[in-house]
């Protein structure tokens, strides 16, 4: 009788730690394909971000140019996603708000980044802050 409770206690161990094994390899693939969603949007709102104040700069540039500030902050969030993308798998939770916070901001500011970009980055953030 004991032997078989050791027995059943031994499959029960066993089952939780293939559990585990499974849920990690799922978070770990989720990780990896948020990855690629972030570095696509966040290249796309960069490109995006610089393209418009080149743009911008020619239409204004009697004027010095002035009308390219109003891309910047669109160039600082690519930056900002991209360093943040860096350290995605150490700190997936932390790095996924950021990303959300700035995939959020470069939405609202002009030139929009294209749109495609910044929704992305949303997607994927949404993404890792749901799985793990």
């Amino acid at each position: 009788m004991a032997k078989r409770k050791k027995v059943v206690r031994a499959k029960t161990k066993v089952k939780t730690k293939v559990k585990a094994k499974v849920v990690k390899a799922k978070a770990v693939s989720t990780i990896q394909s948020a990855y690629l969603l972030t570095i696509t949007g966040a290249i796309i709102t960069l490109v995006a971000g610089v393209l418009a104040a080149l743009f911008v700069a020619t239409l204004t540039f009697f004027l010095g140019g002035v009308g390219a500030l109003a891309s910047l902050p669109n160039i600082i969030c690519g930056i900002v996603m991209l360093i943040t993308t860096r350290t995605l798998r150490k700190n997936p939770r932390t790095s996924s708000i950021v990303l959300l916070v700035f995939s959020i901001i470069a939405l609202i500011t002009p030139p929009f980044g294209f749109i495609v970009g910044p929704i992305l980055t949303l997607i994927a953030s949404i993404l890792i802050l749901v799985k793990v």
